[in-house]
């Protein structure tokens, strides 16, 4: 087999540019802490109003 000249594919002289490769995603919604906080909250509520009615109807 002869030998073959392969030229090689080089960086630019001085190196690529920098490039943005972080997530930018807007932040959306509740933080956990919250949709938490609220959930119990909701929760609570709905025992107060149940045990409410359990007291009216007996």
């Amino acid at each position: 087999m002869a030998a073959s000249k392969v030229k090689q594919d080089m960086p630019p002289s001085g190196g690529y540019g920098p490039f943005d490769y972080k997530r930018n995603l807007p932040k959306r919604g509740f933080s956990g802490y919250t949709m938490f906080g609220i959930g119990i909250g909701v929760m609570v509520l709905g025992y107060w109003r149940l045990f409410k009615w359990n007291r009216e109807r007996r």
